[in-house]
């Protein structure tokens, strides 16, 4: 919204009075010739010194004057509602539109180029120009209007070939309306940071209090920034709020740094006791999420309204909890499930270590067992042997009883010969009685030979 506060004094002290259109006449209204100082929102404001927009003119843009160059000879005033935005105007060196031209969009002193002192008309595409006889915007001025078309300057304007200064009015501020368009709101990113670990073992049969204090605060940052369209008119210098939620207003100022971070202290409550025979763990966290939502800028400037487009995008990490787990100690004596499965682990080595010596033992004892019986074969054949000798001699033992009776004095030589047969036949039993079943074969093969020579014996005698 325009408007003008006009006061009595300086400073803006004693009586005011506030308009928001055009005064022809202050003297209507009680306030004639008697401003010293002003304020100004929005538009730009002439105050005159005659009635009706006469005398001379002075421009004053949004702010506050605490001075003004003429106190207590304004008459009128006038609102510039006009639209300021991308003035041009076109200067010529002579009457009528005639000679070299030069076009100006911006503030200009024309006493640092080839075009000062050498105007001699006009003409103002857009925007509203004041015109200075010096450089700085001294000396005689006047004011030229969107569409005005000056074939020639007047004596009474103080400007005929006199051009040195010109600068098109400011705007006022827009007044800029954002709203956040939530439902469009994407979010990029989100995770949670771990800030602070505690742990409480009560190895008691009975509930304890938990050492550490009953709350504790952590830090928290929240950053945000805004981003204008590309197309955007809005100027350096805008200022605006954004209302994001009802403990943040993020403040905007286009031209400058257009981010802030913001830092907060938070306390986090924590349990005051840990059962009995558990361990209680509490993890303090902090979620982090990075999002950003469009923004519908509505723009009010001069009574025209325009829209706009610009984006807000935020990492808010406020918001800090706590989560808990509670686990029960281990029975006394009992090892803990992680020990017993090494242990578990630890004896299957053992059994599979004490299984390969079992069966390189008992591939041993078969190796040993099959050279035992392979000595046994060769020890039984030997006893056969034996065996076969035994008896090959007692044959021949039994041959020579046979034979003594037919020999006279040869009979008592074969007598005495019984005595050696019969020594070797003890020798005989001896070996058979060492080597086993075999053996005891023999034996028994023995005293059928003895039966036989006793024989020969009674024959022998008859």
């Amino acid at each position: 919204m325009n408007r003008i506060t006009v006061f009595e004094r300086a400073d803006f002290e004693g009586l005011s009075r506030e308009f928001s259109c055009d005064v022809p006449d202050l003297h209507e209204l009680d306030f004639g010739d008697c401003i010293a100082s002003l304020k100004v929102l929005g538009q730009p404001w002439v105050a005159y010194t005659g009635a009706k927009y006469e005398g001379e003119a002075h421009v004053f843009e949004e702010g506050e004057h605490p001075a003004v160059g003429r106190p207590r000879s304004f008459s009128s005033l006038r609102l510039v509602h006009h639209d300021l935005c991308e003035p041009q105007i076109t200067l010529y060196e002579r009457p009528h539109f005639q000679g070299a031209r030069k076009v100006v969009t911006e503030e200009t002193n024309l006493a640092y180029g080839y075009f000062n002192d050498r105007v001699g008309s006009h003409e103002v595409q857009r925007g509203v120009w004041e015109l200075s006889q010096h450089p700085g915007g001294g000396g005689r001025r006047c004011l030229a209007w969107p569409g005005e078309r000056l074939a020639r300057y007047e004596p009474e304007q103080g400007l005929q070939g006199r051009l040195s200064h010109l600068r098109p009015l400011r705007p006022g501020r827009p007044l800029v309306a954002a709203r956040l368009l939530w439902e469009q709101r994407r979010v990029e990113d989100e995770r949670e940071v771990l800030l602070d670990e505690i742990v409480a073992v009560n190895e008691t049969w009975r509930e304890q209090a938990l050492a550490a204090s009953s709350a504790r605060e952590y830090g928290t940052a929240l950053w945000q920034s805004f981003h204008f369209s590309n197309a955007t008119s809005l100027k350096a210098g805008l200022s605006f709020t954004l209302a994001v939620e009802a403990a943040n207003v993020f403040t905007v100022h286009k031209g400058r740094s257009e981010s802030s971070t913001r830092r907060e202290r938070v306390a986090v409550q924590l349990p005051a006791a840990v059962p009995p025979r558990a361990v209680l763990r509490v993890h303090v966290l902090r979620r982090e999420v990075t999002f950003s939502v469009p923004v519908l800028l509505t723009v009010t400037q001069n009574e025209a309204v325009r829209t706009e487009m610009g984006e807000y995008r935020s990492v808010s990490g406020t918001h800090v909890c706590a989560r808990y787990s509670v686990k029960p100690l281990p029975e006394p004596g009992a090892r803990p499930a992680g020990a017993a499965g090494d242990e578990e682990d630890d004896r299957t080595l053992q059994a599979a270590a004490a299984g390969d010596k079992e069966t390189q033992q008992a591939s041993t004892v078969r190796d040993k067992e099959a050279k035992r019986t392979q000595q046994a074969a060769a020890a039984g054949d030997k006893e056969d042997e034996g065996t076969q000798r035994v008896s090959t001699l007692g044959d021949k033992e039994a041959e020579g009883t046979q034979q003594a009776p037919a020999v006279g004095h040869r009979g008592t030589q074969d007598t005495h010969a019984v005595p050696t047969a019969a020594i070797k036949e003890i020798k005989g039993r001896q070996r058979l009685s060492d080597t086993g079943d075999k053996e005891t074969r023999e034996t028994q093969a023995a005293p059928a030979a003895e039966d036989k020579e006793a024989a020969g014996t009674v024959q022998a005698v008859e």
